[in-house]
């Protein structure tokens, strides 16, 4: 029906024998999916002990809890996964993104789901790491397994921006590039400002410079505006990547960037968009 992941759908089997295994569903929601889901591995000859169902109405989570039949041949797990990513939503069509519209995008929910012993402490220690790596915590569902494992589920969303829309780096070049390419639009509707303001200041280092992200040593990349290039001139009259070491052209670029944008005497001012003169940029 669409075009998945193949983790959209994970059936983790039972450790031994008599333990449930346990199928989640992880897919776009829609009327009745559910119950077909029940059906699916009712025909399989699996007996649903358990279930848990968590949408927002646009997306849903579900867990199932089963055991197979004992009267029934030997289960094909696979076939099962498939059949169920069969029922499963497409994704396209979901979401669509128009810059004429002043409706604020919604930022992306991610879910982190952590399925293991239980042990004290686990939910403030996974809160903390979370906090600390600039992830906002929507909704957080815990859930105790028959067996007596947890299953914890955070709903998480976050500031930063990548190239593309996955497997990319996430860093402050980025953060960059998005807030030029809003503000050349004239639309910020794609962009929390706040939050990127928060994630920018907490990637600044020790030594007053930035770092790409948060904890990170400063580069000379990304210390735009920042006095920590005054360390990073050396007697040859480029930039280097650290204090003391020689320069290269890819540095000092971005070196004389930023003493442009600081409005430095004798220097041609810098169209920031386009990274060019502004002389060479009202030509294009």
């Amino acid at each position: 029906m669409g075009i998945l992941n193949d983790d959209a759908v994970l059936i983790e089997p039972g450790k031994s024998s008599g333990d449930p295994s346990v199928a989640t569903v992880n897919c776009p929601d829609e009327s009745g999916l559910g119950s077909t889901l029940c059906r699916i591995i009712l025909e399989f000859g699996l007996s649903i002990t358990r279930a848990d169902f968590s949408t927002d109405g646009r997306w849903c989570y579900i867990v199932f809890w089963v055991t197979p039949d004992h009267s029934s041949p030997k289960l094909d797990w696979d076939s099962l996964k498939n059949r169920l990513l069969s029922a499963c939503p497409s994704c396209l069509g979901s979401f669509y993104f128009c810059l004429e519209s002043n409706v604020s995008k919604p930022p992306s929910l991610y879910l982190l789901k952590f399925f293991c012993r239980d042990r004290k402490g686990l939910l403030h220690d996974v809160t903390k790491v979370l906090t600390e790596l600039e992830l906002t915590i929507q909704r957080v569902k815990v859930m105790t397994t028959p067996d007596g494992r947890v299953l914890d589920m955070f709903f998480i969303t976050d500031a930063i921006f990548m190239p593309i829309d996955t497997g990319g780096e996430t860093d402050l070049r980025f953060v960059y590039c998005a807030a030029a390419i809003c503000d050349m639009l004239g639309n910020w509707s794609g962009m929390d400002k706040e939050k990127a303001k928060d994630y920018i200041l907490n990637c600044q280092s020790y030594d007053g410079g930035f770092g790409l992200i948060p904890g990170s040593e400063s580069h000379g990349l990304v210390l735009f505006l920042s006095t920590l290039l005054m360390h990073c001139c050396v007697q040859y009259g480029g930039f280097s990547k650290f204090p003391g070491e020689l320069p290269d052209l890819y540095h000092s670029y971005y070196g004389y960037t930023a003493f442009s944008l600081l409005e430095e005497p004798e220097l041609s001012p810098l169209c920031p968009e386009l990274g060019l003169p502004l002389l060479a940029a009202s030509g294009i």
